[in-house]
């Protein structure tokens, strides 16, 4: 058998016309993970691709999917709170995606203002005319520049199409890569396992400049910005960025686990690296629950101005009266609706807690 060849068992979904792909030649029947249909293959649907240099293996089952998508509807904040009453999760697929592992080592410069905060005095004259002195916070600007040197590995998605959503396609950039993980490719690890399997149609240089450039110029501008002293303002950032590649790509398959579901007739996802690292996804919302929250963040904003506001006022009584009405208000309502916010978002979360030990017993 070829080594350098990938015999798939390839087709299109009946029903959704998305690709569908498995190892395990002897499969008579596919079903579809984005809408359940249940395909027939025929022996016509048989396609040799190009197989990757190396893969790296699943490190969870399927209930620690299962668990981490509970735990995710469980720390949403807005997440409906009848979330596990109605949906139903069908079609969990574990599925390996083609990604390029880039590797070497990346050179950036980089230039700024950097601002200081200081106290300056200024001095004036009142109505009557005499003398003042008054303290004012300025920030100081002074340029800043430097250089970040490090080595980079990453893996891109190698695959454009409807299978993969540009959101998903987003979030792949999250696996936390390895060199532990990976292994020699071999078939034997994929066949009878009805792993979904995505083959590349993106090649090392396309993936590059779709992914890689834009991922480098990421990892650059991260340790720029760290190596810049903490606790001052940033402005007017520019950066350059090259690198020595240790090689031109190489071809991996990595696994994750992915579940559409759907709620009210909308569809949402669940999405897990197969490490069980990192898990992303979508959920309905509760539209009551943000308006609420919404407006009491507005009314904290407004505090401060109602404060102002009626301290103006007490003002022609008592300047001391005035003071400590302009404290309490101010504060008292910065501090109740941070409150409340987080007595809604715990109380939802207490009730989508409870309904996943129910359904956990």
């Amino acid at each position: 058998m070829d080594s350098n060849v990938l015999k798939l068992i390839q087709l299109k979904c009946a029903n959704c016309n998305s690709t569908l792909s498995r190892a395990d030649k002897f499969e008579t029947q596919i079903k579809c993970p984005y809408c359940g249909t249940v395909n027939e293959v025929t022996g016509t649907m048989h396609q040799d691709v190009a197989a990757p240099e190396r893969i790296i293996l699943f490190k969870t089952q399927e209930n620690d999917f299962d668990t981490g998508i509970c735990n995710f509807f469980v720390d949403q904040d807005y997440a409906v709170n009848d979330i596990f009453e109605k949906v139903q999760l069908e079609n969990v697929t574990p599925i390996y995606l083609p990604m390029y592992l880039y590797e070497g080592r990346y050179d950036a410069t980089y230039s700024c203002s950097v601002g200081q905060k200081e106290t300056q005095l200024r001095v004036g004259s009142d109505f009557s005319g005499n003398k003042t002195v008054k303290e004012k916070t300025v920030t100081k600007w002074t340029p800043y520049n430097g250089t970040a040197r490090d080595n980079y590995a990453f893996l891109s998605l190698a695959f454009e199409g409807k299978e993969i959503t540009p959101e998903l396609a987003e979030w792949t950039r999250s696996f936390p890569y390895e060199p532990v993980y990976g292994q020699k490719f071999d078939i034997n690890l994929l066949s009878g396992k009805g792993f979904q399997i995505l083959p590349h149609n993106l090649d090392r240089e396309a993936t590059w400049h779709k992914w890689g450039v834009s991922t480098l110029e990421y990892l650059s501008e991260q340790l720029a910005y760290s190596q810049i002293p903490g606790g001052q303002q940033i402005r007017d950032f520019r950066s350059n960025c090259s690198y020595d590649p240790k090689h031109d790509g190489r071809l991996f398959l990595v696994p994750f686990w992915f579940v559409y579901y759907y709620y009210d007739n909308k569809q949402f996802f669940v999405l897990m690296d197969g490490l069980g690292k990192n898990i992303h996804g979508s959920t309905p919302i509760d539209e009551k629950r943000v308006k609420d929250v919404r407006n009491l963040e507005k009314l904290g904003k407004w505090g401060l101005w109602i404060a102002i506001i009626l301290g103006i006022v007490l003002m022609s009584v008592h300047f001391l009266t005035a003071l400590i009405a302009f404290v309490v208000i101010w504060l008292g309502l910065k501090f109740f609706t941070r409150w409340k916010v987080g007595s809604i978002i715990k109380t939802a979360r207490n009730i989508r807690t409870e309904a996943y030990n129910k359904l956990s017993h």
